[in-house]
């Protein structure tokens, strides 16, 4: 048996009452929501109840309510989609990472590329030794944050054009990628307390270039998520 479009609604608006706020991993449980109450109505039971069996299935529970005909009700708890949507997060973030560490491996897999990348990496090093302070400081906070600043302007183009929002695959894959920010804000508060400028200028050019290779391999990453995400998006805002 085949839900009606009012029934699919009826368990979209359910989801969105349990504050299942990411559009994404809404439509991931409404097709196995609504898979598994077809299947259980085939079976004999009424669209009540099957959705009912399976709320309690994802780990909700039905609690009664006081002075009230109605002794269960499938909106009142639903802690098991909170912890669905957390174990979600958890296998993004470790997805995330894993692409991340395959787009290593496909730019800088060749071991041309790595020595390409390591020559690169010295002269760059090397180049540090004959600039100002100002120009040295100037040009490797472009390095290090050049990666970030366009993750944030694809993600801000890509709102006013998709009108996306609320979207945990993207959310995720943009916190996988700034992951590195964090490397070169330690460096930068805790360097002067322990080294003098002319070792914090070495570690500074070495923790910008690890962070500009690790951005921008995680912004790759960002785009082929909201790329995918955002024809996802588009296409059911047609439906």
């Amino acid at each position: 048996m085949q839900l009606t479009k009012q029934q699919v609604t009826y368990i979209d608006d359910y989801l969105k009452h349990h504050k299942v706020k990411y559009w994404d991993i809404r439509i991931e449980l409404l097709d196995h929501i609504v898979t598994k109450t077809e299947v259980l109505m085939r079976e004999g039971l009424s669209f009540d109840k099957a959705l009912e069996e399976v709320h309690v299935s994802f780990g909700n529970h039905l609690r009664k309510y006081h002075h009230s005909t109605i002794d269960y009700d499938i909106f009142v708890n639903g802690d098991g989609y909170a912890s669905f949507v957390e174990e979600k997060r958890d296998a993004l973030f470790k997805k995330y990472r894993r692409e991340r560490k395959e787009e290593f491996n496909t730019v800088f897999g060749p071991i041309e590329k790595k020595i390409g990348l390591i020559v690169f990496c010295v002269l760059l090093f090397l180049l540090t030794k004959n600039l100002s302070d100002k120009v040295f400081v100037g040009l490797f906070a472009v390095l290090a944050y050049l990666p970030i600043f366009s993750m944030f302007f694809l993600g801000i183009k890509n709102f006013f054009k998709y009108r996306i929002k609320n979207s945990l695959n993207i959310q995720t894959a943009f916190t996988v990628s700034i992951l590195g920010v964090g490397f070169l804000n330690l460096t930068l508060q805790l360097g002067p307390r322990v080294l003098n400028w002319e070792h914090l200028r070495a570690l500074f050019a070495i923790m910008a270039i690890f962070q500009f290779v690790f951005t921008y391999l995680g912004l790759k990453v960002y785009r082929k998520s909201l790329k995918e995400y955002a024809n996802l998006h588009r296409k059911l805002q047609s439906i």
